[in-house]
Parts: C-alpha cells; structure tokens; sequence
C-alpha cells in the first residue's frame, strides 16, 4: 500500500485543483449578464425558431457518424 501512497498523494492534489480553480473562477469572475450576452450568435442573423422536437436528424445522420469513428480509431491502431 506505501508504494500507491505518492500516487494517492497525486491524485488528491490534482483534485484539490481541479476544484479549487472551478470554485475561484465562479467568485471571482465578472458576474455582469445581459440580453445580448445570453442570446445565441449566429454571424449577425437574428437567430430562426426552433421547431417542435428541436430539429431532430435522421438516423442516418447518426449510423454515417458512428461508423466513422469506428474506422477511424481501427485506422489509427493499424
């Protein structure tokens, strides 16, 4: 179990900062909101409404991406 100690030791630190850079942006940073800053960009283009579903894509759309994942991570080992 001593040899896991420096590893353990690590981990608990790296932690320590993950959170503790989370906790210290969210009170420290700028808390000033507004409309524009809220609303969605779309290269000046005031934004269309969404349809009923939220624009759904097909299953195709999804099989295509999917498939090219596979191949691309079984490219990348051969």
């Amino acid at each position: 179990m001593e040899l896991y100690t420096p590893v353990l030791v690590l981990a608990l630190i790296a932690a320590a900062f993950a959170v503790g850079s989370v906790a210290m942006s969210a009170a420290v940073g700028p808390k000033r909101y507004n409309r524009a800053r809220l609303d969605s960009y779309e290269c000046g283009i005031e934004p269309t409404p969404q349809p009923v579903g939220g624009g759904r894509f097909p299953v195709k759309y999804y099989i295509t991406a999917m498939l090219f994942i596979v191949f691309d991570i079984e490219i990348v080992f051969l």
